[in-house]
């Protein structure tokens, strides 16, 4: 969630520096530290996308399990009316 508003603020920012042809030497581009920070949030939503993934996967394992050595519970019967 917070992967977008930063990256709209890099983009901004680039649309604003003049390109790198019109400068004199390319080394002057300043930095665009928003950039930065929305290639780290991407790296960092892949890595907790995965690992959302393999945590469904072992969850789904481990229920699987119990389900198929669980002993099943008797199926309940009406009571008798006296």
């Amino acid at each position: 969630m917070v992967s977008f508003p930063v990256s709209q603020k890099a983009l901004t920012l680039a649309l604003d520096e003049k390109p790198i042809s019109q400068s004199i030497d390319p080394n002057s581009v300043p930095v665009n530290h928003w950039n930065t920070l929305t290639k780290w949030l991407n790296h960092a939503s892949l890595v907790s996308f995965v690992s959302a993934i393999i945590c469904t996967i072992c969850f789904a394992w481990v229920n699987v399990e119990r389900l198929s050595t669980k002993v099943p519970a008797p199926i309940p019967t009406q009571q008798s009316v006296k």
